[in-house]
């Protein structure tokens, strides 16, 4: 069975270019984090608000959107939203303090936190049952082919010019993006799976107090405080700690993200054929190896670094897929395209939260060191033991196991 069809295809592209760049949006702050502490001459924990700044306005938005978002035009919606994106990434290329960055990514936050869960939303509605897995499979490869093309073409960039550079080529490069997405798109005024108009705090009462769907919000806010508590610092801790050149962090990143284009679709496929929660349970078990090994670092090589990271970034990037899997099978059709903003809103707030506790945590010594990494790691490990549980109450094992 074809994957797509020929009227299909150009729309899959164009969600995943649009997938593509919000992704490398958000990721590019993280690896420039050794730069933006040095030149702007901030501290770990103010880095961390740069981070989280752009995650809690993307999940005020996110929440905000699960409340509307079926009442409108997905093709507008997605218009405006990318056009705030590229706004919001012109004046992160332009800002010359911490305080004016902190506002653009606020700005940019706001705009590109609601585009994940719309362009999944437009692929459920436009492509049919038989081929809608295959087709958000392909849209959300666009995840990895940001660690593998676009956060090392930024991180060239930032390292051989300044980290305004990766910003105003996002900008510029949106352009020829959104025109392509105006033409391509197809009008979506009505939304067949949609129900009948309810009052927007009904809405996002109804989400939040539905069993399955609080199980499933439970389980990817916990997942985002086990991530995210470790992620924002991992280059800073690498450069400071392990003992890698800045210019040398692309290679860690093009290593992870190359190695996921292949890992995150045998994840999932072993999901669907051995057991969603079975999967999930192997992939996060595993993957508190790897934060335990990133969060403990002393000087290492850049080949380690490769290894190690690729390693941390393969098992839970997985553990996400699996996770995603299980709780698509909770969620009613009709409330799809609400809940995944629902979804997002309440990942980006954990993660937010978890980026800022890092940054509280971790200080840095008088020789450039960070210290307390560790204790974040075991904040992440212990974040991961409760998904476990978590995810087991989704659906009954027995039908999984």
């Amino acid at each position: 069975m074809n994957v797509t069809t020929l009227r299909e295809r150009p729309l899959i592209l164009t969600l995943a270019l649009i997938l593509f760049m919000h992704v490398v949006d958000f990721m590019l702050i993280m690896p420039l984090g050794p730069q933006l502490m040095r030149t702007l001459s901030i501290t770990p924990k103010q880095f961390g608000i740069v981070v989280s700044s752009y995650i809690f306005s993307a999940s005020a938005m996110g929440l905000l959107a699960a409340a509307f978002i079926d009442r409108f035009d997905y093709k507008k919606s997605l218009l405006v939203l990318y056009f705030g994106m590229m706004l919001g990434n012109l004046a992160c290329g332009l800002s010359q303090t911490y305080e004016v960055l902190v506002l653009a990514r606020i700005i940019t936050g706001g705009f590109g936190g609601v585009l994940s869960g719309l362009c999944l939303a437009i692929v459920s509605d436009v492509v049919p049952g038989p081929r809608r897995g295959a087709a958000i499979g392909l849209v959300m490869a666009s995840f990895p082919s940001a660690s593998v093309l676009g956060v090392p073409i930024g991180l060239y960039f930032g390292t051989h010019w300044d980290w305004h550079m990766p910003f105003l080529i996002l900008a510029g490069l949106g352009v020829p993006v959104l025109a392509m997405s105006y033409y391509v798109l197809p009008s979506m005024k009505k939304h067949p799976l949609s129900p009948i108009a309810k009052h927007p705090l009904r809405t996002i009462t109804d989400l939040f107090t539905a069993p399955e769907n609080v199980r499933g919000l439970l389980l990817f806010a916990v997942l985002g405080l086990s991530s995210f508590s470790v992620i924002p610092f991992l280059s800073p801790y690498l450069v400071a700690n392990g003992g890698i050149a800045e210019a040398d962090l692309v290679y860690t990143y093009f290593a992870g993200g190359a190695c996921n284009l292949f890992a995150m679709p045998f994840i999932g496929r072993c999901a669907d054929r051995f057991g969603k929660y079975r999967v999930f349970l192997i992939t996060a078990i595993i993957s508190i190896i790897p934060i335990a090994i990133v969060t403990n670092l002393q000087q290492i090589s850049l080949f380690m670094g490769m290894f190690i990271t690729t390693f941390f970034m393969i098992f839970v990037s997985g553990r996400a897929v699996t996770a995603m899997s299980l709780i698509s099978i909770t969620v009613k059709p009709s409330i799809r395209s609400s809940f995944m903003s629902l979804n997002s809103s309440v990942q980006q707030f954990s993660s937010g939260i978890a980026s800022f506790m890092a940054g509280n945590i971790i200080v840095k010594s008088a020789t450039g060191q960070l210290l307390h990494y560790n204790v974040v790691g075991y904040i992440s490990v212990a974040a991961t033991l409760l998904s476990l549980y978590l995810g087991s109450r989704l659906i009954p094992l027995k039908e999984e196991l």
